[in-house]
């Protein structure tokens, strides 16, 4: 285990923190769903959701065998941290 994990203690904030950036509403059809405060009284974004699922759905899932399951009517939401590579692999999928 890494000494930063060790030193850490259950609470505390992660050592790689990545705010929401707001070009990525855009770049990956996302909205926001819930926004607060923060201690410099400055607005921070803590949840967001994808608009391709909410409005196309998700796409349905083909197995190797030819076989299909059904689409799920479920929306992905977002939460901190929010990074790049997690918009990314969601749009792919």
């Amino acid at each position: 285990m890494s000494e930063l994990a060790k030193s850490r203690k259950k609470g505390d904030t992660p050592s790689r923190r990545s705010p929401f950036k707001r070009e990525h509403l855009l770049m990956f059809g996302l909205e926001i769903t819930q926004s607060g405060m923060d201690s410099q009284h400055v607005s921070t974004v803590t949840a967001v959701r994808c608009l391709f699922c909410m409005h196309l759905g998700r796409d349905s899932v083909e197995l190797v065998d030819g076989r299909k399951h059904q689409r799920t009517q479920n929306v992905k939401y977002f939460s901190p941290p929010f990074r790049k590579e997690n918009f990314t692999a969601h749009v792919k999928s």
